[in-house]
């Protein structure tokens, strides 16, 4: 589905025009945190407050959100996915957005199954996007600026690497 300008600036619930800045987010080990665990390889931990206070703020100073995952659609169906204890390993992007009540700010969920994010970012238009891989902060198109956000912490910095990024598409 193509975002244009024109659908980027509806009139929403409360009667303001948003502006046509458009935000996204990376899921895994950015908007959920993960650690490494012997059994699973990696064992979900829970929200990242960082990440998910910066979406909420960029959503109420009029931007519109989208998460864009490397994460495989057809493997969605099958999440969350649980280990012997009833103790989620994995949730399911939906799941979670609805759990801790994102999903009224999520505008979309895009998924790349496996592919880079870079294509859906361009064509988003995104302003910023925040993601823990190193490899799409390198990827991001130009105009897109990064946000880096550390694996098990969580913590959110800019990303300035500009020399390893890739050139314009």
């Amino acid at each position: 589905m193509q975002i244009t300008r024109a659908d980027c600036e509806d009139t929403y619930l409360y009667g303001h025009k948003r502006k046509t800045m458009v935000i996204t987010f990376d899921f895994d080990s950015t908007l959920a945190l993960y650690k490494p665990d012997e059994d699973y390889g990696i064992r979900y931990t829970g929200p990242n407050t960082e990440a998910i206070n910066a979406l909420k703020k960029h959503y109420r100073d009029g931007a519109i959100v989208f998460v864009v995952t490397s994460r495989k659609e057809s493997q969605e169906r099958s999440l969350p996915e649980l280990d012997g204890y009833e103790r989620m390993v994995t949730p399911g992007v939906d799941h979670f957005l609805k759990d801790h009540g994102l999903d009224r700010f999520v505008e979309q969920v895009y998924f790349t199954n496996g592919n880079l994010k870079r294509g859906v970012l361009k064509r988003l238009e995104s302003a910023v996007h925040y993601d823990d891989d190193q490899e799409e902060l390198s990827a991001l198109p130009d105009g897109t600026q990064g946000m880096q956000v550390e694996f098990q912490t969580g913590d959110i910095k800019p990303w300035n690497d500009l020399e390893v990024r890739y050139p314009s598409a």
